[in-house]
């Protein structure tokens, strides 16, 4: 749950975002990058 409410944060532009998503950034950057 605290993770559902730290990605809305991040959503918004607030704060940092959660372990999850950076560990898929992360993946995602050695391969293809998405639209970041």
């Amino acid at each position: 749950a605290n993770d559902v409410f730290q990605t809305a944060m991040w959503i918004k532009g607030v704060g940092a975002p959660p372990a999850a998503v950076t560990q898929q950034i992360a993946k995602r950057k050695e391969g293809c990058s998405p639209q970041d």
